[in-house]
């Protein structure tokens, strides 16, 4: 999910010579082996197109200076920009990307989008989160255990924002998410100075 190749610079001379990209056009990548991603120059100024070689509709992703353009090792992170992008051009598979395919949408965001922050990639704090949405979904209890770094504090956000995401797209309400957590004995301790000091 979420791929990106580059072997479309032929078929984006194509919409170029058809008049359906901008002339001047420089082919940047290929976005899922259907979107074309490409940018063009007004003055200073480098505007992204994502187009659907299917429609042949393009949608403006994004600007940029022209000293400062997306690359090869960047353009990883254009990824939630095309999303948003691409449900203009036609194309309506990732209008409920997390509706139609959650788990898919939870790996996605562990390996593609999180990266980009500075995150590491994680294969049990992938399936952990995976688990923890089944068990959010599912209407069943989810005993999960992780030993120390393994991230469980966001897997299970991940795994909530998922599946809020999801009812609230097939349901049209929102679902409460409560975390509970047991107090260290030092925060425990902290806690009930704070409260003794502001009593005194």
């Amino acid at each position: 999910m979420f791929e990106i190749t580059y072997n479309d610079s032929d078929t984006l001379q194509n919409f170029i010579d058809a008049d359906k990209a901008y002339h001047g056009a420089v082919y940047d990548f290929t976005f899922e082996g259907r979107f074309i991603v490409y940018h063009f120059f007004v003055k200073d100024t480098a505007r992204y197109v994502a187009l659907d070689s299917m429609t042949g509709y393009g949608s403006e992703i994004t600007r940029r200076r022209k000293d400062n353009l997306f690359d090869s090792r960047s353009y990883h992170s254009m990824t939630p920009m095309v999303l948003d992008s691409i449900k203009y051009t036609g194309d309506k598979r990732y209008l409920n990307v997390i509706v139609n395919n959650p788990l898919e949408a939870i790996e996605s965001i562990f390996r593609t989008i999180l990266p980009e922050y500075g995150f590491t990639v994680r294969e049990d704090q992938i399936k952990l989160s995976q688990d923890m949405y089944l068990g959010l979904t599912g209407k069943q209890v989810a005993i999960c255990e992780a030993e120390v770094g393994t991230g469980k504090t966001l897997a299970y956000l991940i795994a909530s924002f998922v599946a809020k995401e999801r009812y609230a797209a097939e349901y049209g309400f929102n679902l409460p998410v409560t975390i509970s957590t047991s107090m260290s004995v030092m925060d425990w301790t902290a806690t009930s100075m704070k409260r003794t000091i502001s009593r005194s």
